[in-house]
């Protein structure tokens, strides 16, 4: 009835809020968006050896907490490692990058039972915090981390800033900041009505937002894009052309910058980007975040050691060592710093 549908849905939000406590890249969030989190995580069952995530596939893109049951982790046909323990989890690859699934999961011999958060319901919990999401995503990935999550994250950005610093090379960085700075300004969208309740006069609203547009896009164009700037960039002549007519027709918009943002972004990742990731800095920068390595015992670490291991293809891999979520979550020490910051939140991904 519905006092019972009631009582179980309370129930499962109060058991993820507790759960994801345990839970490494989740245990430092605050009350609100735990609440927020646990408003979109539902109950799912599976029957003895149903397949919940396959190997090499991308959906379904959904992240579990194990309630009751046991699930057997796959590498091929390889049983690498079995967990039965209340709130061990698993999928977290999917929701924060767009990678297949690293192994198969099965439900146990006695069915499972999971708390599951889509791809798309994980990232709106961070939409307004996208340097929390960002952190979730560098502790998953770790060296495989994308660029962008760097970028929305304050304390990686510092780090690569400085690394690019040394090597003559921070202007590309700093643009990408400063253009999406702007582009974000223009979702910064408040209904007129609601101005207008609040007591505010609407056209001096949008007259001050556009003042503040046009001084922004003028402070970057002569930072990085005018010849002879003092930061100035590398950029295709035709794209330098088209900005510089805009400007001087004052032609302003807050995704002006979209294309010469896209340029450098694809410049970033396949050249400063990857000697960054190789740095001493950056592996400095890991080990003090806490992000999944071998000395933690992760399945992700487990599953990657798997791969790096000759023998283990040919060996039954069922012996390695269990460790419980709870055991792994002691072993972290996670800094969940909430700021806001100025960056661009990649639009979530419906799962299928």
């Amino acid at each position: 009835n519905a006092h019972r549908v009631i009582v179980t849905r309370l129930r499962n939000r109060l058991e993820i809020q507790s759960l994801a406590k345990l839970i490494p890249f989740t245990k430092g969030l605050n009350p609100n968006t735990l609440e927020r989190l646990s408003t979109f995580t539902i109950p799912m069952a599976f029957r003895p050896g149903t397949p919940i995530l396959t190997q090499g596939r991308r959906h379904p893109a959904m992240f579990y907490i194990l309630q009751e049951g046991s699930v057997d982790i796959y590498l091929r046909k390889a049983k690498i490692k079995s967990l039965d323990n209340k709130g061990a989890y698993f999928g977290e690859l999917s929701i924060v990058s767009n990678r297949a699934h690293s192994a198969t999961v099965r439900a146990g011999p006695g069915g499972a039972k999971c708390l599951a958060c889509s791809k798309a319901d994980f990232r709106s919990v961070f939409r307004d915090e996208v340097a929390l999401f960002a952190e979730v995503a560098i502790k998953v990935l770790g060296k495989e981390v994308e660029l962008r999550h760097i970028l929305n994250h304050p304390m990686a950005r510092q780090v690569m800033g400085k690394f690019l610093e040394k090597e003559f090379a921070q202007e590309n960085l700093n643009f990408l900041v400063g253009a999406e700075e702007i582009f974000r300004m223009g979702e910064q969208v408040v209904e007129r009505d609601i101005l207008e309740a609040l007591g505010f006069d609407v056209d001096e609203v949008v007259s001050a937002r556009y003042e503040e547009l046009v001084s922004k896009c003028k402070e970057i164009f002569d930072c990085f894009i005018r010849e002879g700037s003092s930061e100035q960039i590398n950029l295709p002549g035709h794209l330098r052309n088209e900005i510089t007519e805009q400007v001087e027709a004052g032609d302003f918009s807050y995704d002006m910058f979209a294309k010469l943002r896209e340029s450098i972004y694809i410049l970033v990742e396949r050249d400063s980007f990857p000697r960054f990731q190789r740095s001493k800095a950056f592996e400095t920068f890991l080990e003090k975040l806490g992000v999944y390595n071998d000395s933690r015992g992760s399945i992700l670490t487990e599953v990657d050691s798997y791969h790096r291991r000759p023998s283990a293809r040919r060996s039954d891999a069922s012996q390695l060592p269990a460790q419980s979520v709870g055991d792994n979550a002691k072993t972290y020490s996670v800094r969940i710093r909430q700021q806001i910051v100025d960056l661009a939140q990649e639009e979530p991904e419906e799962a299928a």
